[in-house]
């Protein structure tokens, strides 16, 4: 009779100050990334909602206006998922100053604790899968869209819950659709819970946490699906982003591979025991996880250049990746036999992971993925003042920055003759700069460090 043997991990105190100095060596990235990189469109735009939220002329003035509202002092975008800036107003209700560092750090500490708990369902080697998880590159990924490493955070608590078959799986599902909507399409998986009890519970929690904002909807909009349908219908049609809900549900449901295969690791010891011996579920299963993959990249990755996109579309896949390399590898991989590889494996990863991190300047370059830098925005700051401008509002193709940095600015999307008559600064390094229509009866006034600033015929200087 055959007896099943665990093999050995790596010890729990060593896995913790793996962990641990994984963290530590992510603050320090991220650090360098605020210093060199500066501030994602996306993660600027939560930022200018979460302050709009807290300024009182936002509720007596332009809030009632269905579309981006921009005065003095406020700019803010009603269709966007409302998690992430009413976290970012409650950070800078705390402390201003320090709300967008606060906002990085708590939802890097909370992805961490998920990425652990997820690693502790499964049972699988918590280093190696934090290490395969957290890299360089979804870490950048935060400081381009900060509603996106929120929003994965819940799913992969959500995953966790899930595995243990709990109800409280709907609440971070819902959670996640108030950071994201797309987070919508994973609500199909309730059903995964099995027992029409904790469906049910399931779904009533996901309904009592995404109602209130339906109800927003209903008042504001005059439709309890208006920001939804908005917003996803903007991404849909977007020439920028160029996605397809076809290929969005391919990208996200290898993630309902992975969870098929650790339920079924985890349901009985009868099942565990055949797939550990190779049933042919086992394969089953990994092979259309990677014939997903495949599909996947070949559908979305050669149409998507910006990393930005690629990072959104693809991170289910590298989650489960990561999840089955932990899986396989770290626990029951009959080639491996040493039990000193199967320790040192963890701290291999670690070292590569924490390696990529501490070589943060070759990812700058490309994690930028178009925004202009902080010293372009200052330099442009700079050559207002020169030209007699400051304090003007402004048209842009950098307008989310520059509302930032606390110049009212305009869209081109939103170009009117109410604003026909503003200065115009022109970012060479950012997407958007397509814009003739703009420059009918200006005059180029100054041209320096990639910033071009043009001054239509009896220019206004309006704030």
């Amino acid at each position: 009779m055959r007896i099943a043997t665990k093999p050995k991990r790596l010890p729990d105190n060593l896995a913790a100050i793996g962990i641990g100095v994984l963290f530590i060596v992510s603050i320090f990235f991220l650090a360098e990334l605020f210093a060199n990189v500066g501030i994602g469109w996306d993660f600027a735009a939560h930022y200018l909602n979460g302050l709009a939220l807290t300024n009182p002329n936002f509720y007596v003035s332009s809030a009632m206006k269905h579309g981006n509202v921009i005065s003095k002092g406020i700019y803010f975008e009603p269709f966007r998922a409302p998690l992430s800036y009413f976290l970012m107003a409650t950070l800078i209700i705390i402390n201003k100053g320090t709300a967008e560092y606060a906002y990085a750090l708590l939802t890097l500490l909370f992805f961490f604790i998920g990425v652990f708990y997820v690693s502790k369902c499964m049972d699988i080697d918590r280093l190696m899968f934090i290490s395969l998880t957290i890299t360089p590159l979804v870490l950048g990924f935060m400081l381009i869209n900060g509603a996106d490493i929120l929003t994965l955070g819940l799913i992969v608590f959500g995953i966790g819950f899930l595995l243990r078959k709990s109800r409280y799986f709907g609440l971070f599902l819902g959670l996640a659709c108030l950071a994201k909507y797309t987070s919508l399409i994973f609500l199909p998986m309730l059903f995964l819970l099995e027992k029409p009890k904790k469906i049910v519970g399931a779904f009533l929690l996901f309904a009592i946490v995404t109602l209130p904002w339906i109800a927003f909807n209903a008042v504001f909009f005059k439709s309890p699906l208006y920001s939804y349908t908005t917003e996803m219908n903007t991404a849909f049609n977007s020439v920028n982003i160029g996605i397809n809900p076809i290929v969005l549900v391919v990208f996200a449901y290898p993630v309902l591979a992975l969870i098929l295969y650790a339920w079924l690791n985890r349901r009985s010891s009868r099942v565990y025991n055949k797939l550990k011996d190779g049933n042919k579920w086992h394969y089953l299963v990994f092979s259309i996880f990677l014939l997903l993959a495949i599909v996947s990249s070949l559908l979305v990755l050669p149409n998507q250049p910006n990393p930005a996109n690629q990072m959104r579309f693809t991170f289910p896949l590298s989650f489960g990746a990561a999840a089955l390399v932990s899986l396989y590898i770290g626990k029951d991989a009959p080639y491996l036999k040493v039990n000193r590889l199967k320790i040192a494996l963890p701290l291999i990863f670690l070292a590569i992971t924490a390696a990529g991190f501490l070589a943060a300047p070759l990812y700058l370059n490309y994690i930028k993925a178009g925004p202009p830098a902080s010293s372009e925005i200052h330099s442009a700051i700079s050559n207002m003042q020169k030209l007699g401008i400051t304090g003007c509002a402004v048209v842009s193709n950098a307008w989310v920055w520059l509302n930032y940095y606390n110049i009212t600015s305009f869209s081109p999307f939103y170009y009117n003759t109410a604003i026909s008559r503003y200065p115009i600064i022109i970012f060479n390094s950012t997407g958007v700069s397509s814009m003739p229509a703009w420059l009918s009866g200006s005059a180029l006034a100054l041209r320096r460090n990639g910033t071009s600033i043009y001054l239509p015929n009896n220019y206004v200087c309006a704030n």
